[in-house]
């Protein structure tokens, strides 16, 4: 739900953490459902033509050939898996849902005996595409869509060595070759899926401080998709990590020329600019993530540093003013505004915030 955090352990800390933002109070998990759900719908209202394009979106990616990614590619792992890479390319909805299309129209004169089976297959897909397609989430399909396929491949068998016949053949083929035809029209890169895949494997190695194969797993993803935002950015950070400050501010412009409004990415980019002495440049950069996060007293922190890095002190005051105002006990931002006042000519401020960081930096615990 923000930017770089695609991680389930993430979901309902950022869901809260947004809806008490929006609401400006804190929310039980009732109560951050139902404003989701409002959301939602209000969404909805709002542009229900652009609703409707991507339920019929949804729909079609429910049945199509594509594996949906969640965090891991089912072609990424193709690429490590002999069976995956073996069957991976006949194995798939693309041939299944054709298949079990043929086979509920042959079964259709035992429609009552077979009501369950229509209802299970209905209702299933159903809540997939109002929920989230992913593949893990429709997979509870393939098997009743094995079912119908196992009935449409056995009478096509049938119909080729003449032992059976289809009525109104024309329209049945036209049928049967829509259905071919949208199942395996390409919705999605499947290398845009794998890069994700490598993304997210090399955040997992960034997390356990193995720099150097984060590194190469993000360049394996860049060269999937060379546009793909999240990796640059990530990748930006951990050459940051490792002191390449030029190699990530690179890296961190090509980000935000893929996917500019992410305030992430941008305090990222600020850090690195600062890194670099390239003060206004940083200052630019923070005012985008305060714009993003006006409750980040790091953000807003950060910021005065980069103003006063580059000699602007009075508009640094008011950026350590407003980073003391959210965070009062942070020390760094009290000492940052003493510094600032103090070179402003002010300077009973400068010692009344010199005095409350030394205050606050006693009284706080030994680190352990």
């Amino acid at each position: 739900m923000r930017y770089g955090r695609g991680d389930a352990a993430f979901e309902r800390d950022d869901a809260t953490a947004l809806a008490e933002a929006a609401v400006g109070r804190d929310l039980t998990p009732a109560g951050v459902s139902r404003y989701w759900v409002g959301q939602a719908f209000d969404d909805i209202a709002a542009a229900p033509g652009r609703w409707l394009q991507l339920l019929v979106r949804k729909t079609a990616l429910t049945f199509n050939a594509v594996e949906v990614i969640d965090t891991e590619s089912q072609y990424a792992h193709a690429e490590h898996s002999l069976p995956l890479a073996a069957t991976g390319w006949f194995t798939h909805f693309g041939l299944l849902v054709p298949l079990a299309v043929v086979g509920i129209a042959v079964t259709w004169p035992q429609r009552r005996r077979l009501l369950p089976l229509y209802l299970m297959l209905g209702l299933y897909a159903a809540s997939v595409i109002a929920f989230y397609v992913f593949a893990r989430y429709r997979y509870p399909l393939a098997p009743l869509l094995v079912l119908f396929a196992a009935a449409g491949g056995e009478h096509l068998v049938r119909v080729a060595r003449r032992t059976a016949t289809v009525a109104h053949a024309p329209l049945v083929a036209g049928i049967v070759l829509a259905c071919i035809v949208g199942a395996n029209w390409p919705l999605l890169s499947k290398d845009h899926m794998r890069a994700a895949s490598y993304n997210n494997l090399a955040t997992a190695y960034r997390e356990r401080g193995d720099l150097e194969r984060a590194i190469g797993l993000y360049e394996t993803a860049l060269t999937l998709d060379a546009d793909y935002a999240q990796a640059h950015s990530n990748i930006g950070s951990a050459l940051a990590a490792r002191g390449e400050t030029d190699r990530a501010i690179e890296h961190y412009r090509q980000a935000i020329a893929a996917d500019p409004a992410t305030g992430d990415l941008r305090y990222n980019f600020g850090n690195a600019l600062l890194a670099a002495n390239l003060y206004a440049e940083a200052a630019e950069q923070f005012r985008f993530a305060v714009d993003a996060w006006p409750e980040d007293a790091e953000a807003y922190n950060n910021l005065g540093i980069a103003l006063a890095s580059g000699a602007r002190m009075a508009e640094a005051a008011e950026a350590f003013r407003e980073a003391v105002r959210l965070d009062p006990a942070g020390v760094r931002a009290h000492r940052n505004l003493g510094i600032a006042l103090e070179e402003l000519g002010d300077a009973d401020g400068a010692r009344r915030h010199y005095a409350e960081a030394e205050r606050l930096e006693t009284a706080a615990p030994p680190a352990p």
